[in-house]
């Protein structure tokens, strides 16, 4: 449930990253229709907020479940606009890195 929703949040911060018009990277895939398409991309990153927040609110709680969101929010954001610009994450990166998180979550859901 955690890392379904930290790949939902990391979904509707890349959304709101592609519309950005300050940094200058090649667009190209699905970055390309959401920057083209800006009322699109934000109504589906607020889509993708409102369903990582519901998630999270279920499994932890409706007040420890929102800050828990915005807690994550705020460091996905950070870590995207700290790497994305200097084209250092790829795709394999990416899936790494949501492989280790499904693993963690794994790991702590079998031995509680």
């Amino acid at each position: 449930m955690y890392s379904l929703s930290i790949i939902i949040s990391f979904f509707s911060i890349w959304c709101l990253y592609s519309i950005s018009e300050k940094v200058e990277y090649t667009k190209k895939g699905i970055t390309l229709i959401l920057s083209r398409n800006t009322r699109a991309a934000k109504i589906a990153a607020l889509v993708f907020f409102l369903v990582s927040t519901i998630l999270l609110s279920i499994s932890l709680g409706q007040v420890s479940g929102i800050f828990t969101s915005l807690v994550v929010w705020i460091t996905l954001a950070s870590f995207t606009l700290l790497f994305t610009p200097f084209s250092k994450v790829k795709r394999l990166h990416l899936i790494l890195i949501g492989t280790l998180i499904i693993c963690i979550e794994l790991l702590f859901s079998f031995i509680s």
